[in-house]
């Protein structure tokens, strides 16, 4: 009996109830964690991305910590994370006191955007000298030609060279845009292999348009699509209302033309340039 007594004495010390003091800890956490959510939160929606990073724990590895930058990073590039917001309160209420007073939590947000649309991102947060920080963080990653809303600074350097160049294009300067594409560095190619091939490939399609009689030009403001190709590298997409009585396309149509876009020393460059008939 006393064997067993013990047994049970035992059992109910690994599963005590907290005290007042261990739920005063654990809501003072859950306030501090709420404050650093909504500061993450807050700098994710205004496309802050050094700001945002600046909730991640100081003693991450700088490998870890260049990963999850770089992951802000993206983030904040994406449509997706257009308007993110997620149930703070909701997540923070089902934080459990133990894992609150020994400093480390984790938790899957349901996070929604500007779109209605739902998905999930997953949180660790722990406790340091510095008060809770993130030490763990999995974010949806960018999806070849995945719809992008770049930061403010970024979107307008794009679309004022967006902008030049249908402008251009609308002049009849096809071959101004043909220039700017073979002044660009490409991504993918050392110089020396920008050979002829590329460049006959660009100068065809951009003379292509020159046979074009376009009814309605984009707005660059408003409706071009920008994707996502890699780090440092967009798609913009539009499209052309117009006839090519030349080869006896006479009902009005459309024409795609796709601008490979790359970051440069200076703004932006285009590197490549399509038009799909």
């Amino acid at each position: 009996m006393m064997i067993l007594a013990a047994m049970l004495a035992a059992l109910c010390a690994g599963c005590a109830s907290p005290g007042p003091a261990d739920l005063d800890r654990a809501d003072r956490a859950r306030g501090e964690i709420r404050e650093l959510l909504q500061q993450f939160i807050t700098a994710v929606r205004a496309k802050n991305a050094e700001a945002a990073a600046g909730a991640l724990s100081d003693h991450l590895l700088p490998a870890d910590r260049q990963r999850m930058a770089r992951m802000i990073e993206d983030a904040v590039w994406l449509e997706v994370y257009t308007g993110y917001d997620f149930d703070i309160e909701g997540a923070v209420k089902r934080l459990g006191w133990k894992d609150l007073t020994r400093g480390r939590v984790r938790f899957t947000a349901r996070a929604t955007n500007a779109r209605g649309v739902e998905f999930k991102d997953s949180y660790a947060v722990i406790r340091t000298a510095e008060g809770w920080r993130i030490d763990g963080l999995k974010l949806r990653t960018p999806a070849q030609f995945g719809a992008l809303d770049p930061p403010a600074g970024e979107k307008d350097g794009i679309t004022a060279l967006l902008t030049t160049i249908v402008e251009l294009l609308k002049a009849g300067e096809a071959e101004q845009v043909y220039y700017m594409v073979r002044r660009s560095p490409t991504p993918f190619m050392a110089p020396s292999e920008r050979q002829e091939g590329r460049e006959r490939q660009a100068f065809n399609s951009v003379m292509t348009l020159k046979d074009l009689t376009v009814s309605r030009w984009p707005d660059p403001q408003k409706e071009i699509q920008l994707s996502y190709q890699g780090s440092g590298l967009v798609v913009a997409d539009f499209q052309l209302v117009c006839t090519c009585p030349q080869q006896g396309w006479i009902a009005p149509g459309a024409v795609g033309v796709r601008v490979f876009l790359m970051k440069a020393r200076q703004g932006w460059a285009p590197y490549w340039i399509e038009v799909q008939m």
